[in-house]
């Protein structure tokens, strides 16, 4: 066997483990937005309609018993206040960790965004509310990506109602 030959076995050994731990390191994380408008907006002082708003945020932990090894997930949020521009920018809610055992569920109101942003009143407020779902580790060292249901939910006064769902999108980390 030549001395190149010898060396093979070796360094595919190498190649697999610097494979292994790339592929590892590789955790994504799940951030999801959903809009909210909460409160009353008077003629002249928005950029909505004169009305009072409502916005219910329903977060739902999918995984089941069953087939997961994981009793639950926990993922953060924050809400993020957007105002007009050339407004002085107001800073975001500092995230809050939640859990949901799995296949609950839970909302997010007007009342709990209000709480996040330290703001107290009926006055009208609109932006986003952030959740961020990290990876856990999965029993053969690797990452199990923690995926949950976002969808928002819009009323008026008026009645008129509206469900979307949250904009989701996968972050690696570094990536941002």
């Amino acid at each position: 066997m030549t001395p190149i030959a010898k060396q093979i076995p070796i360094l595919l050994v190498l190649l697999a483990i610097a494979l292994g731990c790339t592929i590892a390191s590789a955790q994504t994380f799940v951030e999801y937005t959903a809009k909210f408008t909460c409160g009353v907006a008077v003629a002249g002082n928005s950029m909505v309609q004169p009305g009072t708003y409502s916005t219910t945020i329903n977060i739902h932990n999918p995984h089941d018993d069953m087939f997961s090894q994981q009793p639950s997930t926990k993922f953060l949020k924050k809400a993020v206040q957007s105002l007009p521009e050339g407004k002085q920018m107001l800073p975001p809610s500092g995230f809050v960790t939640d859990v949901l055992n799995n296949d609950y569920a839970e909302e997010v109101d007007c009342t709990i965004i209000r709480s996040l942003l330290g703001i107290t009143g009926t006055s009208f407020i609109e932006g986003y509310v952030v959740i961020i779902s990290p990876p856990t580790t999965n029993p053969a060292g690797g990452f199990f990506t923690n995926e949950l249901d976002v969808i928002g939910i819009y009323t008026n006064a008026k009645g008129a109602l509206e469900i979307l769902p949250a904009n989701a999108h996968f972050v690696l980390p570094g990536t941002t």
